[in-house]
């Protein structure tokens, strides 16, 4: 099942909120090759993860989906978690580098 996670951070997005996002996801995640973290031009101080997990009824996840990011990320302020048919990052966002568990740590 796919995952959109819009987060409204705080103050503008840095490297470690993009670690933290990403962090999130590979927390929530059946597939780490399906995480995409992406922050769009036009929205300020908003970062996108994009992700899959296991199918499931979306009211039995939506609550863990939000505690996981609120829990992880020290910027957070608000987000928007929607299950889209398929996958919805476009050109107008810049997908962020993929963290690998090493990347991550260092």
């Amino acid at each position: 099942m796919n995952v959109k996670v819009e987060v409204e951070l705080c103050d503008h997005p840095g490297k470690k909120d993009k670690e933290q996002m990403y962090e999130a996801a590979e927390n929530l995640t059946n597939d780490i090759k399906s995480i995409v973290v992406s922050e769009p031009k036009r929205k300020g101080n908003i970062l996108i993860a994009e992700f899959t997990i296991n199918d499931a009824k979306q009211i039995d996840v939506v609550d863990k989906i939000g505690d996981k990011f609120s829990d992880i990320m020290e910027n957070y302020d608000a987000s928007s978690i929607n299950f889209p048919k398929r996958r919805t990052t476009t050109r107008k966002s810049q997908p962020i580098e993929k963290h690998t568990r090493s990347k991550v740590n260092t």
